[in-house]
């Protein structure tokens, strides 16, 4: 996907990534801006559910070290190294194998977990935290340009897969309930294969009336770039 791009410094760099993202038309409703609600609580209020029992059962159900060992222990091997070269299984497994239970519920407490709570130092973005954003030059022959990336740490890379794990199965049940014909298929399937499927399970029912026509659309809840 990024081999073919060259990392950029250029200065003018910023003002090209800034129009890939323009101002949002309705800043006013912003949720982030909004008083505490269901959809986007306050950081206060979150904090406060995950010390209750609930929110530590969800913690040890999703976020446990043995689900952090398991994710670890099944990255590429190191001659199928991740595209930016990453290689966790060789250097990250080892430190979850044995009884050091201390050890590594430090490393949980510490390294990791801080991206679920928010619990970073002021001077970090919170988004970016764990990251090292980097602008990529597109080959000429596509048109050029640059492109945004962030290469993550490893602690920002296992959170993020734990997170996509924990969410993925309710997510998937609201679609279910409010519509009937939601298809669950495996998470391994490229696009073009899901889609196919889909296709093929409601070949029969599919309205042909271009007045009124079925629509189809694919939701993909993934550790996409190490986020949600």
């Amino acid at each position: 996907m990024t081999s073919d791009l060259t990392p950029s410094a250029a200065a003018n760099n910023i003002n090209e990534l800034r129009a890939k993202n323009p101002e949002p038309s309705h800043p006013d409703r912003d949720p982030t801006t909004q008083p505490a609600s269901l959809i986007w609580p306050q950081k206060a209020e979150t904090g406060a559910w995950w010390e209750e029992e609930d929110g530590q059962e969800y913690i040890q159900k999703h976020f446990s070290i043995k689900h952090i060992a398991k994710y670890f222990r099944t990255r590429s091997p190191v001659s199928a190294a991740d595209i930016d070269g990453w290689r966790a299984r060789e250097l990250m497994a080892p430190l979850f194998m044995g009884d050091d239970e201390e050890r590594q519920a430090l490393i949980r407490d510490h390294l990791i977990l801080p991206y679920l709570f928010g619990d970073f130092h002021p001077s970090h973005i919170q988004e970016y935290a764990g990251g090292l954003l980097l602008a990529l030059e597109k080959p000429a022959k596509d048109g050029g340009g640059v492109r945004p990336i962030i290469c993550d740490e490893s602690w920002r890379r296992c959170f993020a897969s734990l997170a996509a794990n924990a969410v993925r199965v309710p997510i998937y049940g609201i679609f279910k309930s409010t519509y009937e014909k939601t298809l669950q298929t495996a998470s391994l399937q490229d696009g073009a294969s899901h889609c196919a499927k889909i296709l093929s399970a409601m070949y029969d029912a599919l309205n042909s009336d271009p007045s009124d026509p079925d629509v189809i659309i694919k939701f993909d809840v993934s550790n996409a770039f190490n986020t949600l």
